[in-house]
């Protein structure tokens, strides 16, 4: 294998090139160290907020910090830190890692850092987060209005979903602005008879919500009928709603005088949104019958999103078992400015103030005696406990996963019947309070990922069409200003990879996001890494791979995903989708909900349009044994005949058998390709692992007469280079691409192939 691994490669020989440029990139870090940092001053080498990450839900964040000096230990440097670079914090001896507050509103927050030695000499440093809840829905009020021509206007109400979403900012617009025209805090007004939809848009993400709006003329009201009272008993109750659905089920028979009565909506027809106006009489709701506009209530059920089709379930993996939830109540402040006092209580000293729309998590609540201000709940202020009262702040209750350093990852509103407190999931997805060392089963079964949905989205297959490069390069400078990958060169360097490698272009640029922090983070800038490619834990910077460019990451890097992530037969395949990927990229068990928030902010998933994969179809020339696995040790399910049909789903080399995993019917499992004629050409790429070292761009895939290395020589293609596969012989594939006239191949192991 090692023999096949050097006749197929071909390297040209550039020591001296690579001794150049190491040379010259030595020189240049030299005068950039120059440039940036006086001599003798101290040197930081990490900060990061949240350990790296891009997004955050809470004002209360995390900031780790490294540094060195020749002249002071490290325990005896002194650091202090600032959200503007004008009021900073006091001098307080070195530590690894801060609480901090972030400054008010949300949107990209940078923290600055300075570090000072014994000599006053001092280094400043920042770093930048993203603080942003993002919208999942809108409702309205009503579905359904019917205006008189002459009446008066009717004001829709928005509900936005969470209630702490950052961007809760609305635009309306009207289909027929010539039957009803709506302003921009929801007023519709009838203008002309006929019917329209009103819609309601969230800026952030772009959801939806619809009323269908009728204006007629002004029904006539006949004096003489007392509406309502269906059963001329002289009062209007339930009993008249009752009658009325009875009659629709024709359980009774309405007089005409009853009918008359029971058209409180004036339609001319009885139906059940008679009984509900009744009922809603009845409680006050509607102040006289007959309505003076006719209205249907929106049902029980939320109106349903459009998008993609349904996604298949996604049973916990075992980071998600081992991952611990936590129920928190977050605290929000809805006042212009609210002090913070050392202790529970208007007779406590002030110690700092927050802002409107300012998050924290309550961490205690204290009840006292006063009068007006008898509850206070104790916050995390700049790394020390402080109080704020309860009276002028919002709470909702969060549930939130702990990510591998323990920070609070927002997954969604807390279900019903889960406090406060510590939990586990079992593979049910039910809720198990840790308390005490022991687990205590609840009765909550609540599957969060239906409310996170790309993290089940199928990641082996394109983005829908409306994702192009111009497209991921708006949205992101949007998310991110001044991110690189707002640069349309860069983002269509993640529309090439997914054409190469056939992978999701959006999840790419999510993952790159994650990763390096919008690729504004030390190991993107330094070494061009923006998806942390063996940055391991305990030596991240170190041992983080150094590329060439971000274009060669990202087309190294998704090639190397994709082979082994997102391809069954894949030495790390747990399912082409993130929650699979968690099990082995990462040791976050929150990852794959990091991405698909990322995911989600870049393309709003009631947006979005799952592309079908088409799987290749062979037929077998032979009798052969389908199989549990890739190799004969593994137990036989079936033998199939010749001619049978077969969709291929992956395929993995051992032992210079190319396995192909396949559906045969209703059947799945293993048979050998050399007993496989494909009838559909899948696409496929050249890939090989090592390509981003210096000196090993120029390496090439030989391509052959025939399956083996005795057969001539007839091209060489380059990393990248896509062909069809026409056939399989062993451990070679017959390819096909513009060109080549005659039969042509290749060795499998330096091919990924998009089956």
């Amino acid at each position: 294998m090692i023999f096949r691994k050097i006749e197929n490669r071909c390297s040209f020989p550039a020591w001296l090139l690579l001794l150049v440029f190491l040379l010259l990139c030595f020189g240049l870090d030299m005068i950039a160290l120059a440039e940036d940092s006086p001599a003798g001053s101290p040197v930081i080498s990490l900060f990061t907020i949240n350990y790296g990450d891009p997004d955050t839900a809470l004002h209360e964040v995390t900031l780790q910090l490294d540094a060195a000096d020749d002249v002071t230990v490290r325990e005896q440097l002194m650091v202090r830190f600032s959200n503007d670079e004008i009021e900073w914090s006091d001098w307080t001896a070195f530590q690894e890692e801060w609480a901090w507050s972030l400054s008010p509103g949300d949107g990209l927050k940078t923290v600055y850092v300075q570090v000072k030695d014994e000599d006053e000499n001092v280094s400043t440093s920042s770093a930048s987060i993203r603080l942003f809840v993002p919208v999942e829905g809108v409702s309205l009020d009503w579905e359904t209005l019917m205006l008189d021509l002459d009446g008066e206007p009717i004001m829709l109400t928005a509900t936005i979903t969470p209630e702490d979403a950052s961007m809760k900012e609305l635009t309306w617009s009207s289909s027929n602005p010539a039957v009803a025209t709506v302003s921009g805090d929801g007023l519709v007004t009838p203008v002309g008879k006929g019917e329209a939809e009103i819609t309601a848009t969230t800026v952030d993400g772009g959801f939806t919500a619809t009323c269908h709006v009728t204006v007629s003329d002004a029904p006539e009201i006949d004096p003489s009928v007392n509406y309502g009272d269906v059963n001329g008993d002289g009062a209007v109750d339930v009993g008249d709603a009752v009658l009325v659905l009875r009659s629709i089920v024709e359980l009774v028979q309405l007089s005409e005088a009853q009918l008359a009565a029971a058209d409180v909506n004036l339609d001319a027809v009885v139906d059940v949104g008679d009984a509900v106006i009744i009922l809603r009489h009845i409680v006050g709701l509607v102040p006289s019958l007959p309505v003076e506009h006719v209205v249907t209530p929106p049902g029980e059920e939320p109106p349903v999103e459009p998008g993609p089709p349904d996604l298949p379930d996604v049973a916990p993996t075992g980071k998600l078992l081992g991952a611990t939830y936590r129920v928190c109540t977050t605290a929000e402040v809805e006042v212009s400015v609210l002090n913070v006092r050392s202790g529970p209580g208007v007779d406590c000293s002030i110690i700092g103030s927050v802002s409107r729309g300012q998050r924290f998590i309550v961490h205690e609540e204290r009840e006292t005696d006063h009068s007006e201000y008898n509850r206070w709940y104790r916050i995390n202020y700049n790394g020390n406990p402080g109080w704020i009262a309860a009276t002028y702040t919002s709470t909702t209750d969060i549930l939130y996963g702990l990510d591998y350093w323990s920070n609070l990852t927002r997954l969604t509103d807390a279900p019903e019947g889960l406090e406060p407190g510590d939990y586990k999931i079992n593979s049910e997805y039910r809720f198990l309070l840790s308390r005490g060392g022991n687990l205590i089963p609840t009765d909550v079964y609540f599957n969060f990922l239906e409310q996170i949905p790309y993290a089940r989205l199928p990641l082996d297959r394109p983005a829908p069409a409306m994702v192009t490069e111009s497209f991921l390069a708006q949205r992101s400078g949007s998310i991110y200003p001044g991110t690189p990958f707002a640069d349309v060169d860069i983002a269509d360097e993640f529309m090439d990879a997914q054409e190469t490698w056939g992978e999701n272009a959006v999840y790419l640029m999510a993952h790159a996001a994650l990763e390096s922090a919008w690729g504004t983070s030390q190991i993107a800038r330094d070494k061009n890494n923006i998806f942390g490619y063996m940055a391991y834990d305990g030596s991240a910077y170190s041992s983080a791979a150094t590329f060439r460019s971000l274009e060669d990451c990202i087309m190294q890097v998704s090639g190397f995903i994709r082979r082994a992530y997102l391809s069954a037969g894949g030495s790390y395949f747990h399912g082409p989708h993130l929650v699979g990927m968690n099990e082995k990229y990462a040791t976050d068990p929150m990852w794959a909900i990091k991405i698909a928030r990322i995911m989600q902010s870049i393309l709003n998933f009631s947006e979005y349009t799952l592309v079908e994969k088409e799987l290749a179809k062979g037929v077998t020339d032979a009798s052969v044994k389908l199989r549990t696995g890739p190799g004969t040790s593994y137990a036989e399910i079936a033998t199939l005949p010749a001619g049978t049909s077969v969709e291929i789903l992956g395929s993995k080399l051992i032992s210079s058998v190319n396995w192909l995993k396949v559906n045969a019917g209703e059947r799945s499992g293993w048979l050998s390709g050399d007993y496989v004629e494909l009838v559909t050409c899948p696409r496929a790429a050249v890939y090989f692992a090592d390509w981003y070292k210096e000196g090993e761009e120029d390496t090439k895939l030989r391509v052959r007469s025939g399956p083996g290395t005795n057969y001539d020589i007839k091209d060489n293609l380059k990393f990248g280079h896509t062909f069809t596969i026409t056939g399989i012989d062993s451990d070679w594939y017959q390819i096909s691409y513009s060109g080549a006239t005659d039969p042509r191949w290749v060795s499998a192991e330096y091919v990924i192939v998009n089956w």
